[in-house]
């Protein structure tokens, strides 16, 4: 099932698809979520004819909950979220927000 995120900073569509331990995803279903980590949120861009995977997330690093030296514990659900850097495409907080409650 898709998420409708509404139109980003950058006046894209976006739209984002929860995946749950034994969900299937990836090019062509190919791969299978094993379920060892939290749900993971994939965010897709929108367009006329067609829709674009940008990134994908465990809900955890979303909401700021891992650890480590190396990350940015401030939640993407405050701050927003740079889906992809080369493309300039974005998600507000409150689309990363809206992502996450529908877990």
């Amino acid at each position: 099932m898709f998420i409708n995120l509404g139109i980003n900073d950058q006046g894209k569509q976006l739209e984002a698809r929860i995946i749950y331990k034994g969900d299937k995803y990836g090019l062509n279903d190919c791969l299978t979520y094993d379920g060892k980590g939290t749900p993971l949120v994939e965010f897709y861009l929108l367009g006329k004819d067609y829709k674009q995977f940008v990134s994908r997330y465990y809900l955890s690093t979303l909401e700021g909950k891992e650890t480590g030296d190396w990350l940015d514990t401030t939640p993407a659900t405050e701050t927003g979220l740079c889906l992809c850097g080369t493309m300039d495409i974005s998600a507000t907080a409150r689309q990363v927000q809206t992502a996450c409650n529908a877990v």
